[in-house]
């Protein structure tokens, strides 16, 4: 029984489906469902589709590998411009934040200090 009981949960583990949240060929055509997240994960679509040529079966219908690999160009792009506008807000917050602390400060001299001692110790 114990084995039976085994036999069917495993069967049913090996069923489930499974999202592996990868990306792949089939989501550079529907722009709702694009789950590459990182450059890495675009770059490595772009380095197969240069190496192995059998990729080209698995692009979406009416895609050369061409448009495809101009579409991971663009999104490359699009993600560096993000990750640059991001870390730019994070600055500015970083700066703010030291200007507050500075501003608490007793006289000019003490607050310089802080305010040289937090964006040093922040933005590193």
């Amino acid at each position: 029984m114990k084995k039976l009981l085994g036999i069917v949960v495993v069967g049913l583990l090996w069923l489930l489906p499974v999202d592996a949240n990868a990306c792949t060929y089939k989501d550079l055509s529907n722009e709702d469902t694009i789950k590459c997240e990182s450059e890495e994960e675009y770059i490595k679509l772009y380095k197969e589709l240069e190496i192995n040529p059998y990729t080209k079966y698995l692009l979406p219908k009416n895609m050369t590998v061409k448009q495809a690999q101009k579409l991971i160009k663009e999104k490359i792009k699009e993600i560096k411009k993000n990750n640059l506008t991001e870390k730019k807000k994070r600055e500015n917050e970083i700066i703010f934040e030291c200007h507050v602390l500075a501003g608490n400060a007793k006289n000019t001299w003490s607050a310089k200090k802080i305010y040289n001692s937090c964006i040093k110790s922040e933005m590193d």
